[in-house]
């Protein structure tokens, strides 16, 4: 595989399940600079500071203030850098619809494969294609 500059690409991983945000950090390593929140309001205060080119959003995050929840929380983070991409990641798919209506990038479950993370990121330029990855198993 052949990563990007990592200075040039920056990934926050926003989920409340620690072994999520490390079962991502693992596969993205290689290929962007990443920082991890646990909560809403520690997501849009590295959000701010970090400046990420993409940002995978969990949609229901514990402990988080309901100003700071799902659609709430994208849209803070779409009007301050509508350029960002963001991509959904959750097992609630009945708010697909509401979530890429409200400025989501992507949608995907919660177990997506490697190949549909990577394909999406491809295609919106952010990596290089990707030739050695096993494009069928789920990330976890």
């Amino acid at each position: 595989m052949k990563p990007l500059s990592r200075t040039a690409k920056k990934l926050l991983i926003v989920d409340d399940l620690e072994g999520v945000r490390e079962v991502y950090t693992e596969l993205f390593n290689p290929y962007f600079e990443i920082k991890a929140a646990e909560r809403g309001e520690e997501a849009l205060e590295l959000f701010h500071s970090f400046q990420p080119d993409v940002v995978y959003l969990d949609i229901h995050l514990e402990g988080t203030s309901a100003s700071l929840q799902g659609p709430a929380l994208l849209r803070l983070m779409k009007m301050k850098r509508p350029g960002v991409l963001i991509c959904i990641i959750s097992s609630d798919s009945s708010r697909e619809d509401e979530l890429i209506q409200a400025g989501a990038d992507a949608f995907f479950d919660k177990d997506p494969s490697r190949g549909q993370l990577f394909d999406f990121l491809i295609a919106r330029g952010l990596l290089e294609v990707v030739q050695d990855l096993t494009r069928n198993g789920p990330c976890s």
